[in-house]
């Protein structure tokens, strides 16, 4: 059907065929629409979940090729501190390849050692250089004349005897009296990092690199293509090796163009990194050819739906082409009956061939009616089907709201277990906290244990001279008892004990107190409410008690500066902002953590209000973030600590907490190597929007921290 059919269904036909028409097209728009939008969701999704595969893999492979590399030149540097202790101490007049032989590593023809004079020599072992000359322009060689240094790493060279790239491994050796006696050597080729690689299933273009930190290749391996001295100094690559030990990046190899995943990391002890590199193209390969096949459907369904509409207009159209037949129909009955009527008038005579043209014109009528009637069955079928469609809408609504109740059950477990995680994590600080009024609580009962036993003696004492004295016995036996008896309170000190025992009272009770108090903050903080309850809550309570469930994680790192002001009670769900504010507590003190080893970080905790909203900012002296870390500091799983450390849930569940929960805001500001400043804002009312709590709000405007 053409665009002047439609635009005339629209524009010329009556009401409800215009109406039926708007309906069909809006219909039709909407299923296109979604059958496109659903199937670029689709893609999306697909895609980031093979990027999050291939960095996971290229990760792994880091790790491992990291592990093996730094063994390897530990095994390489052995060799060669072992041969310049023999050297020095006897001599030149030494078995290099014993020396090998003993050590049990099994180089092949990989690695090779020779010992260096200091004319340039080659006193011993075999290197793949032509003669004496070539070795003294080696930096391996000349950056040992000056005394000092240990093991040297130089750059790749190419060795005039075989052609071969090597990279230079030397240590100095020192004659008797600490001058230049020549260098232990060794030269190593780039494959020998990535030989154990060779046999693995790697995609073809998957790169393995040994960097140094000068910005030269060590060793490269592409397929099965090995290269080596080759300088990426400029690349995105190198950039983030020189400013992170280890990390990843998505970059363009600087040397063959193509776009990578990188994980690198730099090898402790050494100048070098290593780095593995998946490229795109292989990574996306299966992804593309599903997009084909996603692409094939959404085009087919599309041509299903148009077709499909096609239908549902011709109906409409043949609906209207009816409608105008029967009135042009009816106008023509018209003015053939006032015709017919005139020529009554004006001629009986011909009234049966009028009752004739009338007879037929009425068998005429009744055939189009009949028409009209299969029209109208036709669209009472039609608008069934749509009733049908719209009961499947329905029924696909119904399912999403399920959906929807069940996500946000699981957000809530979610938020509990978090905090769960939090306090098992402190449960170590609190048994500690608890342990320290609990030793001087049992050491005082101890002392009671003893000044009771001697309460009970002189109790006896005293009880028996009164039984003297009711006897009558005579006075020198009870001058006697009363001797012993002051003799034994001389022994013990009984005025101390007496004076003591108030003292042991109160530190015991002190000491109750305390392990009472921390106690009842962690039944606070571990308490699960199945519904969000908005109550009075006052935030300077709040953050003490955290601060009381975290002391074992802070005292040892930092010192905390407390500036609460005079802020009035709000209403909030008092056990998640807690989590809230403990979750930034700990994340302040395991920040100066990483950054504090000798010396006490600070802690600054300060609360304040206005007329809307009350604050509370926590700022540490700790690492600090940069601007990549701070725009994805509230993302979900995402984290800053080292890897198998801290789940990456604590603040994007705390900015739930504060912004959807509780309509507020929380911002950070933070400098890379200073420090973290995070702000908390809570509204002093919880606005009303006719949700019962612990259901959806209606988020509004948050404030500007």
């Amino acid at each position: 059907m053409n665009y002047g059919k439609i635009r005339s269904l629209l524009t010329e036909a009556s009401p409800a065929i215009r109406k039926s028409t708007t309906v069909t097209l809006l219909f039709g728009l909407f299923l296109i629409s979604s059958n496109w939008f659903g199937m670029y969701y689709k893609i999306q999704s697909e895609r980031e979940a093979e990027l999050d595969n291939a960095s996971r893999i290229v990760e792994n492979y880091a790790f491992g090729f990291g592990k093996q590399t730094d063994h390897v030149l530990k095994d390489v540097d052995d060799i060669l501190w072992v041969a310049q202790r023999e050297v020095e101490e006897k001599g030149r007049r030494i078995d290099l390849s014993r020396i090998i032989s003993e050590s049990g590593y099994d180089f092949s023809d990989m690695v090779q050692f020779g010992i260096v004079g200091e004319d340039g020599e080659i006193i011993a072992g075999s290197l793949p250089f032509r003669d004496a000359k070539e070795l003294t322009f080696h930096d391996a060689f000349v950056v040992h004349k000056e005394p000092g240094g240990g093991l040297y790493m130089g750059r790749t060279v190419q060795a005039a005897g075989t052609g071969e790239k090597v990279m230079e491994m030397s240590r100095r050796i020192n004659k008797r009296d600490g001058s230049f006696g020549g260098v232990v050597l060794a030269a190593v080729s780039p494959g020998f990092f990535t030989e154990p690689y060779r046999d693995l299933d790697l995609n073809p273009g998957t790169s393995l690199e040994v960097i140094g930190l000068d910005g030269f290749v060590r060793a490269r391996q592409v397929g099965s293509t090995v290269e080596a001295g080759e300088d990426i100094g400029a690349s995105v690559l190198y950039q983030s090796i020189r400013t992170e030990k280890e990390g990843k990046c998505i970059a363009n190899d600087a040397l063959d163009g193509g776009t990578r995943i990188y994980s690198f990391r730099v090898l402790p002890g050494f100048p070098l990194a290593v780095s593995v590199g998946m490229e795109e193209a292989d990574v996306f390969y299966q992804l593309n050819q599903r997009i084909t096949g996603y692409i094939r459907v959404a085009a087919t369904n599309t041509a299903v739906i148009i077709l499909f509409l096609s239908m549902l207009l011709r109906v409409t159209a043949r609906q209207k082409q009816t409608e105008e037949e029967l009135q042009r129909a009816s106008d023509r009955l018209e003015e053939e009956v006032q015709q017919r009527t005139r020529e009554l008038f004006l001629a009986n005579q011909d009234l049966k061939v009028i009752n004739a043209e009338h007879f037929a014109i009425n068998r005429e009528l009744q055939q189009r009616n009949a028409e009209l009637l299969r029209e109208i069955a036709e669209r009472k079928r039609i608008e069934k089907e749509l009733q049908r469609y719209q009961s499947a809408i329905m029924q696909k609504n119904d399912e999403l709201t399920a959906a929807i109740d069940t996500l946000k059950q699981a957000q809530q477990q979610l938020i509990q277990q978090e905090k769960m995680a939090s306090i098992g994590q402190l449960a170590a600080g609190v048994a500690h906290e608890i342990n320290n009024p609990l030793g001087f609580v049992k050491g005082n009962v101890e002392m009671l244990e003893e000044y009771c036993h001697l309460m009970q003696i002189l109790l006896k004492e005293y009880q028996e001279l009164g039984a003297m004295a009711l006897t009558g016995r005579a006075q020198p036996a009870m001058q006697e008892r009363l001797n012993a008896i002051a003799q034994m309170e001389a022994a013990h000190d009984l005025t101390f004990v007496l004076k003591d025992l108030p003292e042991l009272f109160r530190d015991t009770m002190e000491g109750i107190e305390r392990m009472s108090k921390i106690v009842k903050e962690m039944r606070v903080f571990s308490h699960l409410r199945k519904l969000q309850i908005h109550e009075p809550y006052d935030m300077n309570q709040g953050l003490r008690s955290a601060l009381i469930v975290a002391q074992n994680e802070i005292k040892h790192c930092a010192t905390v500066e407390c500036r609460l002001g005079d802020i009035p009670v709000i209403e909030a769900d008092g056990g998640e902002i807690n989590q809230v504010l403990l979750n930034l507590i700990v994340n302040a003190a395991q920040a100066i953590k990483g950054r504090h080893q000798s010396e006490l970080g600070l802690i600054q905790a300060t609360t304040w209000h206005d007329e809307r909203y009350v604050y509370c900012s926590i700022e540490d002296s700790g690492i600090g973030m940069d601007e990549e870390q701070l725009k994805n500091i509230f993302v979900p799983f995402f984290t800053t600590k080292p890897v198998g450390q801290g789940t990456g849930l604590g603040l994007s569940i705390s900015y739930d907490i504060v912004v959807q929960r509780h309509n507020g805001g929380i911002t950070v500001e933070s400098d890379a190597g200073k420090g973290s400043k995070f702000i908390v804002a809570l509204p002093r009312k919880q606005e009303r929007t006719g949700v019962a709590e612990g259901g959806e709000h209606e988020e509004g405007n948050h404030p500007d921290c």
